[in-house]
């Protein structure tokens, strides 16, 4: 059995086209978690017309509201062997569930697996850029099936687009929910891997997902990877790390920008690592760390 869980909170506008792409999959889910984080829009009446066709819709409170607690909420609390994890704001591909069941039916030891993540076709020029720094920049997704081994966030698994056996996530504790609502997929995926379980990347496992469409969105989701970035840091790796190609890159669009050769792009992405460098150093202070 499979177990399809969302966790959202204000989700209305979106997650119609999530559930849509879900039930009209090749593979449909055996139950579907909706774990709302006490949602102030119209999210729980969107969902609750899904119920009236569809009768293995569950609907369960999130009353910290943050992700990393709705993700155990759902690892509590799924019917399936397998839970499969996406958002409110992305598109799975047809043959998603299908992919993900395939890879554990082929192998019992198997104990996580993902995907690539595509961008839906965007509204405006900044979500277009947002989606390439995003997949592009720091994800770098390749079309290349593999095990995964590197404690990096390069071609990480993330719970956008990722499934694990149930019992494996009670095994590991669940997520971290000292991550709040960013990094607690990374925190798991590296755990996992320095515990040697089994997990495979597989480029036929596609989701399409929706990017930030406002300047503020965006930069706020940045100064969110940026204190995850730290708390990674504290948990995984040295109480002192910097990463110099963030600061070459930064370097790189500022000098662009005073040779009077920049463009929007450039501006947009000099706010962008402006604004996670400021989110390492916040991560940094309240983590006790050095994460530069």
């Amino acid at each position: 059995m499979i177990t399809v869980a969302i966790v959202v909170r204000n989700g209305g506008k979106t997650i119609s086209r999530t559930l849509d792409s879900i039930f009209s999959g090749q593979l449909r889910p055996d139950e579907v978690l909706i774990i709302d984080g006490l949602s102030e829009d119209n999210t729980l009446e969107v969902v609750k017309s899904y119920t009236l066709n569809y009768d293995n819709i569950r609907v369960i409170d999130n009353p910290q509201r943050k992700i990393a607690p709705g993700r155990n909420i759902a690892v509590k609390e799924a019917w399936g062997d397998v839970i499969a994890y996406t958002d409110a704001d992305c598109v799975v591909d047809r043959k998603w569930l299908f992919n993900i069941s395939k890879r554990f039916e082929e192998d019992p030891t198997l104990a996580g697996c993902g995907g690539r993540m595509l961008p839906l076709p965007p509204h405006n020029e900044l979500e277009k850029f947002a989606g390439k720094v995003f997949l592009k920049e720091i994800m770098q997704y390749d079309n290349r099936l593999r095990y995964c081994s590197r404690l990096s966030v390069a071609g990480a698994l993330i719970t956008a687009n990722s499934a694990y056996r149930r019992d494996v996530l009670l095994e590991v504790g669940g997520f971290d929910e000292w991550f709040g609502n960013y990094g607690e997929d990374i925190d798991l995926y590296w755990r996992l891997i320095k515990s040697g379980y089994k997990l495979l990347y597989d480029p036929d496992i596609v989701v399409y997902h929706r990017f930030p469409q406002t300047l503020g969105k965006f930069l706020k989701k940045h100064f969110g990877f940026g204190i995850a970035s730290s708390k990674l840091t504290k948990k995984h790796l040295s109480r002192m790390c910097v990463d110099w190609m963030l600061y070459h890159k930064l370097f790189s669009d500022l000098w662009f920008l005073l040779s009077l050769r920049g463009s929007k792009d450039k501006v947009w992405g000099i706010l962008q690592k402006c604004t996670h460098i400021m989110g390492k150093i916040y991560g940094s202070l309240r983590a006790g760390v050095v994460n530069l």
